[in-house]
């Protein structure tokens, strides 16, 4: 992957019983702020498959970063125009916290 997203995320399926990985980016696509977020821009993440979201990584327009360690910490930003969702996860990839930022006047503003 990608220097934009380098942390890999272990799950693994009830209903099949296999497990998989993906980058960790991945693991917030489904997430109810990230899903809300895209829907209010025309995108519905849930009609998309997966292997779709490539080009956001690649692009950087999704990132991943560790903030903390002992325990670590991530945050995971989700960009779309000058609107950015960032999303902090604990050492498990769960999602603690989320926040939305704008960049207005090449400043950004939280909201």
């Amino acid at each position: 992957m990608p220097d934009a997203d380098s942390f890999v995320v272990t799950s693994s399926c009830e209903e099949c019983l296999r497990e998989y990985n993906s980058p960790l980016t991945y693991s917030v696509v489904y997430h109810p702020a990230s899903v809300a977020f895209y829907w209010e821009r025309g995108i519905d993440v849930t009609a998309q498959g997966i292997w779709e979201f490539h080009e956001y990584v690649h692009e950087e327009r999704w990132t991943s970063e560790q903030t903390a360690s002992d325990p670590d910490e991530y945050e995971v930003v989700l960009r779309h125009g000058d609107d950015e969702l960032r999303l902090h996860l604990d050492s498990t990839a769960t999602v603690v916290r989320t926040e939305r930022v704008r960049r207005e006047s090449g400043e950004f503003r939280r909201s």
